[in-house]
C-alpha cells in the first residue's frame, strides 16, 4: 500500500547551483498546449529565471482550445508583466516558429513544450560550466533517446514517440534519435534563415530543412518525465505523420527550386546554392528525355525470351504456382524475375502502350533510377551538391549506358539495385553505432532488388560486412566495441549485418519462382551455376572471331577504355594523383575507398577467375557508375584545388567541352547510344570490323519501320516475304500485318532462302566480309547507319528473283546440274554472295567440276581469307585432290580460327590416321572433336574404331555412348557410360556426361513433385 501525505521530491533547480558563461538576451518560446500544467510551469520558469544569469523574455503562444484554461494563463501572464509576454490570438502549432522568430527581442532561442515533461532546467545543465558559448550555426536538440538522457520515473511514455520517430527516419533523410522531443535551442538569426526556408513550422519539418541545408543538428541530454497529453495519442500522432508526409514534397520542392535564389540559402551554404537548383533541373529533365525516347528503341536479342519469360512468371504466381512453364525456358529460371514480371503485370493489367515499348519505358526509369543513386551517392561522398550535378550529368551522357538504359532488361535494373544498396549501405555505415531505420530498410532493399536480377547481387552482403567492419576498426568512438568487447554494442553490429543481409535475400525471392519453392537451396544452386556459367558465343574481338571463353584478361578494362567517354578517361587518374597531394579529407577518403573497392573488386575477380564474357562492356556495366563517380571525384577535388579563378574556370570549360563530344555524338546516333566508341579509339569508324557494334540487333525496329513505309503492297495486304538473321523481333514488328511472311535465314545461309527482302544485321559476319564490304548485301534500298558505319540493311533480292530456293530444291532432287545453274546466276547477279560460293563449292564435286570448286573457293577467299566455312571447304577439295597436307593445312587453320570447328577436327582426325598411321593423334583429335560438337555425327562411329585400336577402352565406350545418344537412345547411352566409369572410375567424360543425365532426371523427378504438391493444394 503507498504511503499517504508523500511530499513530492523537489525538483534539481531547488537546490542545484549553476555556473552559466551567458550574456546575451534568450527569449523562451512556449507554446500553451492541452495538457500543459500552469502551475507546473510557474515553478519550472521561477527556478529556471533565478539560475539564468540574464533576465530572460517569455512568449506565451495561444494554442489551448479551453478558454478557462487560456483565460488562466493569460491572468498569469499580466501577474508576471515584464518579460512574459502573452499572445492572446490562437496561433496554429505550425505558425508558432515563424512568429516567434518575428516577435522574440532575444539573440537566442529556446522553443520547449512543458506538456511533454520537459523542464526548462535542462538549458542550465547545458550550459553549466561549459566555456565556449553554444555554437551560433548549430540547433541544440534535447534527446530523450541520448546516452546522457534521464527518465526521472518509471512509467514508460515513448513507445508511440519512438514508432513516429522511426516513420520520420524511414520517410525522410532525418537521421535523429528523437526528433519528437520539443526542446530545442538556436541562434534568432539562424531561425530567421529556417523561417524563410521552411513551408510549414512544425518541429520534423524545421529539423529536415536544417539537415538539408546543411544546418548542424546536435542532439543532447535531457531529464524527462512522462506526461499525459494531446500529442502522445496514436490518433494524433497518425495525424501529426500524415500531415508531415504531404509536407515533405513541399519541402523539397522548396528545398531545390525556390530556396537556392534566397539570401538565407546562399548564406547557409558551403557552396554556390545554383549548384543544387542545376542538380534537381537536370536530374528531372534527364527523367523525362529518357521516359519519352525510351518508345524508340527497338528489341534486343535477349529481349523476346525476357518478355516470355516475365509472363511464364506472372502466370505462376497468378495460378499459385501451378503453371509451371517458368521452370522450363532454358536456364532463366536461376535469374529473379523482378523486372520481367514487373513488366508482365503491367502489361497484362494496364496494357497502355506496345509490350515491348512498356518493358523499355520500365527500362529507362531504372536506369534514370541508377543514374540518380549514382549521383546521390556523390553528394553523400563529398558534401557538395556540385559533386552530384557532375556525377549526374558524366553518367547520363555516357552514351552506353544510356543506350543500354533504354532496353537492357538484365543488367540496367542490376545496376540499379547495386548502386542503391551501396549508397544505402554507406549511409548506413556513416550512421554507426544506431542507423536509421530508412537507411537499414532501404540497403536491404537493394540487395533484395540486386539480388532478385542475378543470384551474384549477394555480393553486397560482404560488401556491408567489409563496409561495417572496417568502420568499427578505424573509428576511434566505435573502436572500444572490440578491444574492450562491449558484447551489447558487438550484438547490435551483427544483429544490423544479419538484418539487412536476411530482408535483402528475402525481398530478392519474392518474384523468383525458382528460389520460391526452395528459399536456402535454389539460390545457392543459382550462384554455382552462375559462377561456373560458360555460355559459348562467338564475336567480334581486335578483328578475330573470338569464343567468349578464349577471350583475354584485358577484355573488360580493354571495353571500358575504348567505349567510355574521354571526359570519364581523363578523371580517372585524376584520382591516385589527388591522393597522393592529400586532396582528399581523411574521412571523405575512407569512404570513397570503399566505394571504390566496389567497382574494382568484381573486375579483378572476372579476369583471376577468367570467367566468360560477351557482348562488350554489358554484364560490367554495374560497375561503370562506379567509375563515373571517381571520375567526377578526381575532376571535382582537382577543380577545388585550383586557386586563380581564371584558371579554374578555364579547368570548368575544360570539362563542359569534353562533355560536348559525347552528347553531340548522342543526338546523331539517336537511337544507337549503345554502339559509341570514344575520341581517343578513333569512333565508330575505326571500330567496324574489328569489334561489335550493333550486337543486340536493335536496327531492326528502323529497317522495319522503313520497309512498311516505302514498300506499297504491305498496306495494300498483297504477300511480302521477308527473310532475317533476326527473326522474332522482326516478327513482332510486322505483327499487324498478317500478309508479311517473316522467314530466319542464316546470314550465311541466307541463298538457300527466297524472299522479296532481307533485313541484316553485321553480328556473326566474318571480320574480312566486313572489310571487303560483301556485308551489307547487294541491292540495298535502306541502310541504318552511324557515321557512315552500317548497322543494318534492308536489301532486295537480286533482281527480284528467288533461284537460290530453287537451287536448294534442285539438289534435293539430286539435279545438281540444274541446281548448280541457278546458283551461277545469282552470283551474275550479285558477284559478292559468299552464301552462293560456298553452296556452290559443296555441290560442284557432284558434277565433278573440281576446277570450278577450286575458282570459287579462292573467290570466297580473295574476299575473307578468315571465314571458316570457306577454309573447310578448301581442306576438302585439296582432300579430293590427294593433296593431305593442303587439306591439312586448311583445317587446321579452320580449326585455329574457331577452335570448336567440329568439321575440322573430322578430317583431321581422319588424316591423322590414315595419312600419318598416328592412332593416338587421331583419338586426341576425336576428343576435340567430341568436345566442340560432334559433328557431323557419324564421326561417332570412327571415333569407335579409333579407340579400340588404341586399346583405349573407357573412350571406346564413351564414344558407343555418345553415337547411342545422337541416334536418340539415351537408355543405352547411359548404360554404357556406367560402363566406361566401371573401367576407370576418374574418367571424366562419361562422369561429365552422366551427370547431365543425372541432372536432368533429377530436374524432371523435383518438377514431378513440385507439380504434385500445388496439385494437392
Amino acid at each position: 500500500m503507498a504511503k499517504k501525505n508523500r511530499k513530492p521530491s523537489p525538483s534539481p533547480t531547488n537546490f542545484k547551483t549553476y555556473k552559466i558563461n551567458y550574456k546575451g538576451q534568450l527569449t523562451v518560446v512556449y507554446p500553451m498546449l492541452s495538457g500543459s500544467d500552469l502551475g507546473q510551469f510557474k515553478k519550472d520558469w521561477q527556478a529556471f529565471k533565478k539560475a539564468w544569469p540574464t533576465t530572460p523574455e517569455l512568449l506565451l503562444f495561444n494554442s489551448l482550445g479551453d478558454e478557462a484554461a487560456a483565460s488562466e494563463w493569460a491572468k498569469w501572464a499580466e501577474e508576471e508583466g515584464g518579460d512574459v509576454r502573452y499572445l492572446a490570438d490562437k496561433v496554429a502549432p505550425s505558425a508558432i516558429f515563424a512568429q516567434a522568430v518575428k516577435l522574440a527581442e532575444g539573440e537566442d532561442l529556446l522553443f520547449a513544450d512543458g506538456s511533454q515533461g520537459i523542464a526548462l532546467s535542462n538549458l542550465l545543465d547545458w550550459m553549466d560550466n561549459r566555456e565556449e558559448a553554444l555554437a551560433a550555426n548549430t540547433i541544440y536538440l534535447g534527446s530523450r533517446k541520448h546516452a546522457g538522457a534521464k527518465k526521472l520515473e518509471a512509467k514508460d511514455g515513448l513507445l508511440l514517440s519512438q514508432l513516429h520517430n522511426s516513420y520520420i527516419q524511414f520517410w525522410t533523410p532525418l537521421y535523429l534519435q528523437d526528433s519528437q522531443a520539443p526542446f530545442y535551442f538556436m541562434s534568432k538569426a539562424l531561425g530567421q534563415q529556417l523561417a524563410q526556408l521552411t513551408v510549414s513550422g512544425q518541429q520534423t519539418d524545421l529539423l529536415l530543412m536544417a539537415q538539408l541545408e546543411g544546418i548542424s543538428i546536435q542532439e543532447m541530454p535531457i531529464r524527462w518525465r512522462h506526461a499525459e497529453q494531446r500529442d502522445t495519442g496514436i490518433g494524433r500522432i497518425a495525424q501529426k505523420a500524415f500531415a508531415g508526409l504531404l509536407a515533405r514534397p513541399k519541402n523539397k520542392v522548396k528545398y531545390f527550386f525556390l530556396n537556392p535564389w534566397t539570401e538565407a540559402s546562399k548564406a547557409l551554404a558551403k557552396e554556390p546554392t545554383i549548384y543544387r537548383f542545376l542538380y534537381a533541373v537536370s536530374a528531372l529533365l534527364i527523367l523525362f528525355i529518357m521516359a519519352g525516347l525510351s518508345f524508340q528503341y527497338g528489341i534486343t536479342g535477349d529481349e523476346v525470351l525476357q518478355k516470355t519469360y516475365g509472363d511464364n512468371v506472372l502466370a505462376y504466381f497468378e495460378s499459385d504456382g501451378k503453371d509451371r512453364a517458368c521452370m522450363n525456358q532454358s536456364n532463366l529460371h536461376y535469374y529473379g524475375g523482378l523486372f520481367d514480371y514487373l513488366a508482365a503485370w503491367c502489361n497484362k493489367h494496364l496494357g497502355w502502350f506496345d509490350t515491348y515499348d512498356t518493358r523499355h519505358l520500365l527500362n529507362a526509369l531504372f536506369g534514370f533510377l541508377a543514374i540518380l543513386f549514382t549521383a546521390r551517392l556523390g553528394k553523400v561522398l563529398s558534401g557538395r551538391w556540385s559533386m552530384a550535378l557532375l556525377t549526374l550529368v558524366l553518367l547520363a551522357l555516357s552514351p552506353r549506358f544510356f543506350g543500354h538504359s533504354m532496353n537492357n532488361p538484365k543488367d540496367i535494373p542490376f545496376a540499379m539495385g547495386y548502386m542503391m544498396g551501396i549508397y544505402y549501405m554507406i549511409i548506413l555505415t556513416k550512421q554507426l553505432p544506431r542507423p536509421s531505420s530508412r537507411a537499414i530498410l532501404m540497403s536491404a532493399l537493394g540487395l533484395g532488388i540486386t539480388f532478385s536480377m542475378r543470384s551474384g547481387g549477394i555480393l553486397l552482403i560482404p560488401y556491408l560486412g567489409l563496409f561495417m567492419g572496417s568502420r568499427v576498426v578505424l573509428c576511434p568512438q566505435l573502436r572500444p566495441a572490440l578491444t574492450q568487447f562491449k558484447i551489447g554494442q558487438l550484438f547490435r553490429y551483427a544483429a544490423i549485418l544479419l538484418s539487412v543481409s536476411g530482408l535483402g535475400y528475402w525481398m530478392g525471392t519474392w518474384y523468383w519462382p525458382y528460389a520460391q519453392e526452395d528459399i536456402m537451396n535454389h539460390p545457392l544452386e543459382s550462384l554455382s551455376e552462375m559462377t561456373n556459367f560458360s555460355t559459348g558465343i562467338r564475336m567480334l574481338w581486335g578483328g578475330k572471331h573470338l569464343w567468349s571463353d578464349q577471350l583475354p584478361w584485358y577484355y573488360i578494362p580493354t571495353w571500358l577504355g575504348i567505349s567510355s567517354p574521354i571526359v570519364v578517361l581523363l578523371g580517372l587518374p585524376l584520382v591516385p594523383f589527388l591522393f597522393l597531394k592529400n586532396a582528399f579529407r581523411k574521412k571523405r577518403a575512407y569512404y570513397f575507398n570503399l566505394v571504390l573497392f566496389t567497382g574494382v573488386f568484381p573486375v579483378a575477380y572476372a579476369v583471376y577467375k577468367e570467367s566468360s564474357l560477351y557482348d562488350g562492356m554489358r554484364h560490367f556495366l554495374f560497375i561503370y557508375p562506379i567509375l563515373v563517380l571517381a571520375a567526377a571525384y578526381g575532376w571535382f577535388n582537382l577543380i577545388r584545388m585550383i586557386k586563380p579563378a581564371v584558371v579554374r574556370y578555364v579547368a570548368i570549360s575544360g570539362v563542359v567541352g569534353l562533355l560536348a563530344l559525347p552528347t553531340a555524338w548522342m543526338f546523331r546516333s539517336h537511337p544507337y547510344q549503345y554502339v559509341y566508341f570514344n575520341e581517343f579509339f578513333g569512333g565508330l569508324e575505326e571500330a567496324y570490323g574489328y569489334y561489335e557494334t550493333d550486337y543486340w540487333m536493335t536496327c531492326m525496329r528502323n529497317l522495319s519501320d522503313w520497309l512498311i513505309e516505302n514498300e506499297p503492297k504491305i498496306k495494300a495486304g498483297e504477300e511480302v516475304i521477308v527473310a532475317t538473321n533476326c527473326a522474332k523481333p522482326v516478327a513482332h514488328y510486322f505483327s499487324d500485318y498478317p500478309n508479311v511472311k517473316v522467314r530466319y535465314v542464316r546470314y550465311h545461309e541466307r541463298v538457300k532462302t527466297g524472299y522479296d527482302y532481307l533485313l541484316s544485321y553485321s553480328r556473326f559476319v566474318s571480320h574480312g566480309f566486313l572489310q571487303s564490304e560483301t556485308w551489307p548485301p547487294a541491292e540495298v534500298v535502306h541502310l541504318e547507319e552511324v557515321d557512315g558505319v552500317p548497322l543494318g540493311a534492308v536489301s532486295k533480292a537480286p533482281n527480284g528473283n528467288k533461284k537460290g530456293e530453287l537451287a536448294q530444291k534442285a539438289f534435293k532432287e539430286k539435279r545438281y546440274a540444274e541446281g548448280i545453274a541457278l546458283l551461277e546466276e545469282v552470283l551474275v547477279a550479285d558477284p559478292k554472295n559468299e552464301s552462293a560460293m560456298l553452296v556452290l563449292s559443296q555441290y560442284y564435286p557432284q558434277v565433278g567440276k573440281m576446277e570450278e570448286m577450286k575458282n570459287v573457293l579462292t573467290r570466297m577467299r580473295n574476299l575473307a581469307n578468315d571465314y571458316v566455312n570457306g577454309l573447310g571447304m578448301a581442306g576438302v577439295y585439296y582432300l579430293n585432290a590427294q593433296q593431305p597436307d593442303s587439306a591439312r593445312y586448311y583445317f587446321e587453320r579452320a580449326t585455329t580460327l574457331n577452335y570448336k570447328y567440329s568439321f575440322g577436327y573430322f578430317h583431321l582426325a581422319n588424316l591423322a590416321l590414315k595419312e600419318e598411321k598416328d592412332v593416338n593423334k587421331a583419338l586426341s583429335i576425336w576428343v576435340d572433336f567430341d568436345q566442340y560438337g560432334g559433328q557431323p555425327a557419324q564421326g561417332y562411329q570412327i571415333a569407335v574404331q579409333v579407340a579400340q585400336q588404341a586399346k583405349n577402352r573407357p573412350y571406346e565406350l564413351y564414344f558407343r555412348a555418345k553415337a547411342l545418344a545422337t541416334a536418340g537412345k539415351h537408355v543405352d547411352a547411359y548404360q554404357l557410360l556406367g560402363q566406361a566409369i566401371a573401367v576407370d572410375p576418374n574418367f571424366e567424360p562419361a562422369l561429365k556426361a552422366k551427370k547431365m543425365y543425372d541432372d536432368n532426371s533429377r530436374r524432371a523427378r523435383d518438377e514431378e513433385e513440385m507439380a504434385r504438391k500445388k496439385g494437392a493444394k
